[in-house]
């Protein structure tokens, strides 16, 4: 359980690896291997200092099985990163661009802001920094972004909803 900080969570095979979030407190963090006891799926990288609270497979199953609610939000936190997976693997079917307007579409605040760097985006998308800046360039001429240092601000949702390949 992440009680402080920030975690980078990747998943790599080979030389390659691709970014699948940044969790901050408070989160679960490795719930598919305290749960089932088996490989983890994903890394984790503290991303600042970190705190961290450590409950091992056997304390867990201690602490879940008699209370319900405890057992339901560990059951919800694994259904999260299962749906998560299976939206991983859906977008793989989506065009670049339409990988990066989806993405921008998630992780922007309620007042359009996403910050995070032109990297950080082609870390999570898998490509790289350069494809990320051509079309977020695409994006800019077309109205539906604005950037400035350490922000892109979304001026259009719907027009990002319907960006084509």
């Amino acid at each position: 359980m992440l009680v402080e900080g920030a975690v980078r969570i990747t998943v790599a095979e080979g030389r390659h690896s691709l970014q699948l979030s940044v969790v901050h407190p408070p989160a679960a963090v490795g719930v598919v291997g305290a749960l089932d006891g088996l490989e983890r799926t994903a890394t984790a990288i503290a991303e600042t200092d970190a705190a961290l609270l450590r409950i091992g497979r056997d304390d867990l199953w201690a602490i879940l099985a008699p209370d319900p609610v405890m057992m339901r939000g560990a059951v919800d936190a694994a259904a999260a990163v299962a749906r998560k997976a299976a939206q991983a693997e859906a977008a793989l079917l989506l065009s670049q661009p339409q990988r990066l307007a989806g993405l921008l579409l998630t992780l922007a605040d309620q007042g359009g802001r996403v910050r995070l760097t032109q990297a950080e985006l082609a870390g999570m998308l898998g490509t790289s920094r350069s494809h990320i800046v051509r079309m977020l360039g695409a994006f800019r001429a077309a109205g539906l972004i604005a950037t400035s240092p350490g922000v892109i601000l979304v001026l259009d949702r719907d027009g990002l909803a319907r960006v084509d390949a």
